[in-house]
C-alpha cells in the first residue's frame, strides 16, 4: 500500500471498529516505510485512525513515531481547520 492507501485504510478501519491490534501494528509499520510521502491530509487520517485505536500502537505511531514526526516536520499551518478536526474528530 502507498502511505495514502495505509492512511485511508488506518482511518476506516477505526472508524468501522473492526480492526485488531496486529493489523494496527501492520500498518503502522508499512506507514513509517511511507512517512515521507505524507500529505497533511493523510497524517490527519493516520492520526484520527491510530487514535482510535489501541493505545500502545497510537502512542507508538502518533506520539513518538511516524504519524508524529510527519506533522512536526509540515507544522500544523500546513493543515487546514478540517484536517485538523479530522485528527480528533
Amino acid at each position: 500500500l502507498s502511505g495514502k492507501g495505509v492512511c485511508a485504510a488506518i482511518w476506516g478501519a477505526a472508524k468501522a471498529g473492526k480492526c485488531t491490534a496486529a493489523l494496527y501494528d501492520a500498518l503502522a509499520r508499512r506507514l513509517a516505510e511511507e512517512r515521507g510521502n505524507l500529505s497533511p491530509a493523510d497524517c490527519a487520517l493516520a492520526f484520527g485512525g491510530f487514535l482510535r485505536g489501541p493505545a500502545a500502537v497510537a502512542e507508538r505511531a502518533v506520539l513518538r513515531g511516524p504519524v508524529g514526526e510527519r506533522v512536526l516536520e509540515l507544522g500544523l499551518s500546513a493543515f487546514s481547520p478540517s484536517e485538523l478536526a479530522d485528527m480528533f474528530d
